[in-house]
């Protein structure tokens, strides 16, 4: 009876040994040292939340990159219309050469027409997204994560333009002419700042995306650390359990031995 315990123990191997294989094939498989929270529940849970975090940042300068379109767009806008208005002033002068004759201003004034026509329609259709970006004063958000946003703003341009007479513009007398250029300064300083404007939030939105991908680089180190395999330590630990194992089996080969054997003897 002593003899058939001994030999029913060393039938089995411990499973403990065999569980570990498993567990380290897995990491070493998947990369991951935390696989499920049998591996590590602290570990997991601590995981999942970082990983939440880096979602985040990604979804944030993603936002970020959208708003530096928006910016961009309404910036090359005023660019455009910047340039209408300069073509504006260079007629205006034209049109103050004494050489020229009533038709020929008149004919300037066509132009002059023709590109605050031009620029109102530039206005129209400056959009992103379908958003339409110069046709009402207001804000556009732009939400970096968690409270963090930078507010684009949004002017209704073509309100402002007409404000300053641009629309009415006159070259065909000297009074017009004269009332032009005031007019013309006064949009030109106006297309200025905005660019200006949007150019300092451009500037804002590229530093915040930076921050972000600094932030998510950093975070998605420290996950790393604590999900990723150490594959020189798991090799390891698998060489070692292997080793274990092999000398359960050939104790048991050997146990099994020895039992019949013995029992050969009894016989």
């Amino acid at each position: 009876m002593q003899i058939n315990g001994i030999g029913h123990q060393a039938n089995h191997i411990n499973p403990s040994s065999s569980n570990k294989a498993e567990s380290l094939m897995e990491k070493l498989a998947s990369g991951k040292k935390v696989n499920s929270a049998a591996d590590d529940a602290a570990g997991l849970a601590i995981i999942n939340r970082l990983s939440a975090e880096l979602d985040g940042y990604l979804r944030g300068a993603q936002n970020g990159y959208d708003g530096v379109s928006v910016a961009q767009t309404a910036e090359g806008t005023y660019s455009e219309i910047g340039d209408s208005v300069a073509r504006i002033e260079e007629l205006t002068a034209q049109a103050g050469n004494g050489a020229l004759n009533s038709q020929d201003r008149q004919a300037i004034q066509t132009q002059i027409d023709g590109l605050t026509e031009h620029i109102g329609e530039t206005v129209s259709n400056a959009s992103f997204g379908g958003v339409k970006l110069l046709e009402s004063a207001g804000s556009i958000g732009i939400t970096l994560g968690g409270s963090s946003s930078i507010d684009i703003q949004t002017k209704d341009a073509n309100a402002d333009l007409d404000g300053f007479g641009l629309n009415s513009i006159d070259v065909t007398s000297a009074a017009g002419r004269a009332a032009a250029q005031t007019t013309l300064e006064s949009a030109s300083e106006y297309i200025n700042t905005s660019r200006a404007e949007l150019g300092a939030t451009q500037n804002r939105l590229d530093s915040s995306i930076r921050n972000l991908h600094t932030q998510h680089e950093n975070v998605s180190a420290a996950r790393s650390r604590r999900q990723d395999t150490d594959f020189a330590q798991a090799s390891s630990e698998r060489a070692r359990n292997d080793i274990l194992q092999q000398a359960q089996i050939s104790i048991q080969a050997q146990s099994n031995l020895n039992r019949g054997q013995a029992l050969n003897l009894l016989g």
